[in-house]
């Protein structure tokens, strides 16, 4: 039974899994927040983990971030502007020094820059309520830089 066990933890974890990594350099519409560091800086980030908890009950939400980006590539002064619960503001403030701001040319940095994100944590049921476009509107959370993370529920099968 332990044998069986261990497999299917691992499955429900990977399900939980955020999406694909995004790089603004690679997008066809500049992110807000890219825009505003500057034309040329190109930056890689990812969404935060779906938080398990969450997914375990079901629950979708957001939470939108104001943080100062400094010259020196570090993320001062995090804010949480909204959140639909304490698990997605936790999440979100997680990943921000996580994202590869370094890549970011020095002369893009020349004084701190206040941005803010909102990340969207939905969980994949096929209706396509998860796209950028579905989340654009309806939302507890404000923000037009959008970060998606998107979970899938999976149903603990008996044997």
């Amino acid at each position: 039974m332990r044998h069986l066990l261990i497999p299917a933890a691992l499955f429900i974890l990977t399900g939980c899994q955020s999406a694909a990594p995004t790089n603004s350099a690679t997008s066809h519409h500049a992110s807000p927040a890219q825009a505003q560091i500057g034309a040329g800086a190109t930056f890689k980030r990812f969404a935060p983990r779906y938080p398990i908890s969450a997914a375990r009950r079901g629950l979708e939400g957001c939470a939108t971030i104001a943080y100062t980006l400094t010259p020196a590539n570090e993320i001062k002064d995090v804010l949480v502007i909204d959140s639909s619960d304490e698990v997605f503001a936790t999440e979100a403030v997680t990943v921000l020094p996580k994202w590869n701001w370094s890549v970011v040319p020095a002369e893009h940095l020349i004084r701190p820059i206040r941005l803010q994100t909102r990340f969207e944590f939905c969980l994949q049921d096929g209706s396509g309520h998860c796209t950028p476009e579905a989340l654009a509107t309806g939302t507890e959370c404000r923000g037009e830089d959008l970060v998606i993370s998107s979970g899938s529920m999976i149903k603990k099968v008996s044997w």
